[in-house]
């Protein structure tokens, strides 16, 4: 009996000094009264003083977990059983997972709140999706559906290629019905993507032996473009041309007046002047020059000369010019003057 109450006694003497410890994660009993410091939580049974540090460490538990998860087929969520096909998480653990985004939202929605950040759900939606495209790619199927093989050339398959391209040309032309260039998509995107593809269809035309312009036919010698191209090029270059000439602008940039009957302004004469198309404008001058003299028409206006080499108004106009002094003069500009 006293060796009973002794043990009693010892039993209860060891109960006030050594109480039983709670499980891992609630904190020491005698201090669960004692207020932490914000920023300071508990990972296990430790708190870090460092709530940074805290925090990557649990991100890195965390992903730890996920890959042992993954690894051996279990669903990410509760890791108990196999995930649904084609998921990640069982069907249990999606659900409670609907439910609880669906209160989420509710409630969001009546507070007249945003369900996430705009900015930070589209950097999410992008990075998902490039991180599916990627995946599929290196699959070899289609980045779209996933489940065909692309067509030849094509990174889509043809049913989604089809697809896509009617949804665009059904938006391009509700989009033209409303006066919207480009379908209402953006002009200076849709121009660059145009311009990227005509560039890589030329190229590719070209290594393959066609014309640059039709890629339907060889070039003619010398060229880049086939017989009919060409003429059609130059019909259409010729007609600008006599336009732009009877309206005494420039023939080049169609923008400025022509500078004292030339053909071309001041700027596209001295960039034409310090460029590399010299000898060919040397030698359609000299081609132009013999055609008109067979002609009997002026070789600078191109007018009837009656055999002479320029025609009177020509003369005249020349001597015109030889009669001005060589060094105009300058008008003042923002109160300067010529000295």
């Amino acid at each position: 009996q006293g060796a009973a109450a002794r043990a009693g006694r010892h039993h209860h003497r060891d109960g006030d000094r050594r109480p039983r410890m709670p499980p891992p994660g609630l904190g020491h009993p005698r201090q669960r009264h004692r207020v932490r410091p914000p920023g300071q939580g508990l990972i296990g049974s430790m708190a870090y003083r460092d709530a940074a540090a805290g925090r990557k460490r649990n991100r890195e538990r965390f992903r730890e977990r996920m890959d042992e998860r993954r690894a051996s087929g279990r669903c990410l969520s509760c890791g108990l059983v196999p995930p649904v096909p084609g998921r990640t998480t069982c069907e249990p653990c999606a659900e409670k997972r609907r439910a609880k985004e669906k209160a989420r939202n509710g409630k969001l929605k009546a507070e007249g709140k945003p369900r996430r950040c705009p900015e930070k759900a589209r950097e999410s939606g992008r990075r998902h999706y490039r991180r599916r495209v990627d995946q599929r790619v290196a699959a070899g199927v289609c980045r779209r559906c996933g489940r065909r093989p692309p067509a030849p050339g094509r990174i889509n398959c043809h049913d989604c290629g089809g697809k896509l391209r009617a949804a665009a040309r059904e938006r391009y032309h509700a989009g033209k019905k409303t006066g919207k260039p480009y379908g209402g998509r953006p002009a200076e995107s849709r121009r660059r993507s145009a311009r990227l593809r005509s560039e890589r269809k030329r190229r590719e035309w070209i290594e393959a032996g066609l014309c640059s312009r039709c890629g339907k036919s060889e070039p003619a010698e010398g060229g880049s473009t086939c017989t009919p191209c060409r003429t059609r090029r130059q019909e259409r270059d010729r007609a600008k041309y006599a336009q732009r000439r009877a309206m005494g602008s420039c023939v080049r940039c169609g923008a400025a007046p022509a500078f004292d009957g030339t053909t071309t302004c001041l700027s596209c004469s001295a960039m034409e002047a310090g460029s590399e198309r010299v000898e060919r404008r040397n030698a359609a001058s000299r081609k132009r020059y013999w055609r008109r003299r067979q002609e009997s028409a002026c070789t600078d206006c191109g007018q009837p000369s009656h055999g002479a080499s320029r025609c009177v108004p020509y003369v005249a106009h020349l001597i015109m010019l030889r009669r001005l002094p060589c060094r105009p003069a300058i008008p003042e500009v923002a109160g300067i003057t010529a000295t």
